[in-house]
Order: structure tokens, then C-alpha cells, then sequence
């Protein structure tokens, strides 16, 4: 029973590590709204794109492979019902 505090102490600490906090992590958004230009990608600019601060980050190849991008919004489509026509 005694290990449990240090088990929650220490899953604290890698969570605040691993994550940003929610007011970090609104931040891509708020900049994706506010200042970012059409359809480009907004995230953390630092190491590996998980930390640092925000600004039009780097897209896969995936992120612009429109035939992937076709798939994935007929199966959001199918998943939710909505149907959006351009």
C-alpha cells in the first residue's frame, strides 16, 4: 500500500513530461485560428514537433496525400452520419 503515492507521484511527473498543459496545448488551435494561413499546419516547432513554441509546422507525407485525405473523409462520413458537399 505504501508504493501506491510514489506510483501516482511518479505517473504525475511523466504525464506533465510526455503532455503539454491544456493551456499550451490550446495554443496551436488559437494560432490556427487567429494567424495561421489557409490550409496550412500549426504545432509545436520543437524537437520532433512535441514541444516548443507553435507556429506552421512540418506536414507529412501522408498529411498530403489527397487520396489518403479522400478515405479518410468517407469513412468520418460513414462513422458519423454528416455529410458535407463541397
Amino acid at each position: 500500500m505504501g508504493s501506491i503515492p510514489v506510483i501516482g507521484t511518479v505517473g504525475s511527473w511523466a504525464v506533465k513530461l510526455a503532455f503539454p498543459s491544456p493551456e499550451r496545448g490550446a495554443e496551436a488551435v488559437l494560432y490556427a485560428a487567429t494567424v495561421a494561413e489557409p490550409g496550412s499546419y500549426s504545432g509545436p516547432t520543437g524537437i520532433g514537433e512535441t514541444r516548443g513554441a507553435v507556429g506552421t509546422a512540418k506536414q507529412s507525407q501522408w498529411a498530403q496525400d489527397p487520396e489518403l485525405a479522400a478515405v479518410l473523409w468517407e469513412r468520418s462520413e460513414e462513422l458519423t452520419g454528416v455529410h458535407y458537399t463541397f
